[in-house]
């Protein structure tokens, strides 16, 4: 935006783009029929900043496949109603 800030949008698009990246680049790679288990978990906080782990697991045999852990600045959101 005009005061240099990401908008919601191009920072989601970017962790989407590197998350995938990494899935395919890991060398356990997913088939696009397989069943997947993707957990996701706050493990830290601290003031504004949370540090988030994602991780995504065979659902057969709970093989780890990639793990994403970020620290992002949290806000107060409201949703309209």
């Amino acid at each position: 935006d005009v005061d240099g800030n990401w908008s919601v949008g191009a920072l989601a698009s970017l962790l989407d783009v590197i998350g995938i990246a990494t899935i395919y680049s890991f060398a356990s790679r997913i088939i696009s029929t397989e069943h997947v288990e993707i957990k996701s978990k706050v493990s830290a906080k601290r003031g504004m900043l949370m540090h988030v782990v994602v991780e995504v697991r065979r659902e057969g045999n709970g093989e780890v496949i990639a793990v994403g852990k970020l620290w992002t600045a949290s806000n107060k959101l409201t949703f309209a109603q």
